[in-house]
């Protein structure tokens, strides 16, 4: 009670001087307030920096999780696409033997072809059809082969003779056939010249002297001067006259009979 009544005159006191009343006791609970303030502060600062950690920590774990789903995603689209091109290759495969397969029979339709046109062939119908029309090969003028030439014949000629006029044919060739007459004249003319001779060769049954001198089309005649040191290419009418001028032309020679 005593110390009541001293709060009470001392606040009397106060109020006549005009200074505003201090409450001791109200002054110690502020300063005691504000250190726990402090310490709330402290703690709250603490709270907020583990939930920021643990914010991060969220963030982190989710980015790996996503960054894993990505790479699986990847995998799985590789996985099909290599799948898909597998697939692709195949089907390109299975189009390429079907257009191979029309364009071309395998062994077993080859096969079943060729007994086919085997037994075609060998049936009457074709058998008489083709005595029919099986014709001997024509044969060659006699005047031509009178003068034909071969193989170490030819040799021995060139040898021998200084200028040899060479025709090349065969005896299918009707040209050939057609310039027999000509040619037999020519070879009348230069008879028992020892400078020229005039010979043939069977391009039929004679073919290493044909690919030897590049011959490939019928008739050629070819004069081959200086024991076949020039071989000259007659390119002039296919007459006796024109031949032998032709050689007297290349070689100086002319023939010994009129031709």
């Amino acid at each position: 009670m005593a110390k009541e009544d001293k709060r009470i005159e001392e606040a009397a006191v106060d109020q006549s001087a005009g200074v505003a009343p201090v409450d001791k006791p109200e002054a110690g609970r502020i300063k005691k307030s504000g250190k726990k303030g402090k310490k709330f502060a402290t703690k709250v600062s603490g709270i907020e920096e583990m939930r920021l950690e643990k914010k991060m920590k969220r963030q982190q774990v989710v980015k790996s999780l996503t960054k894993e789903k990505e790479k699986k995603s990847m995998e799985r689209k590789s996985k099909i696409g290599r799948k898909l091109a597998k697939l692709l290759e195949k089907t390109m495969q299975k189009r390429r033997a079907k257009k191979q397969a029309k364009k071309s029979p395998g062994k077993a339709g080859l096969s079943r072809t060729l007994s086919a046109i085997n037994r075609e062939w060998d049936s009457d119908e074709i058998a008489s059809t083709r005595a029919a029309t099986n014709k001997p090969e024509p044969a060659s003028d006699p005047q031509l082969q009178a003068l034909r030439i071969a193989g170490d014949e030819f040799d021995r000629a060139l040898q021998g003779t200084r200028n040899i006029m060479v025709l090349f044919h065969t005896p299918s060739c009707v040209y050939c056939n057609k310039m027999a007459p000509e040619y037999g004249k020519l070879a009348a003319g230069f008879e028992g010249s020892h400078d020229v001779r005039i010979a043939t060769v069977d391009s039929s049954r004679d073919r290493d002297l044909s690919h030897k001198f590049d011959v490939h089309a019928y008739p050629t005649i070819l004069l081959l001067a200086d024991n076949g040191k020039r071989t000259i290419k007659y390119d002039r009418l296919r007459t006796a006259k024109d031949m032998a001028s032709f050689i007297k032309d290349k070689t100086g020679v002319a023939s010994p009979k009129p031709v």
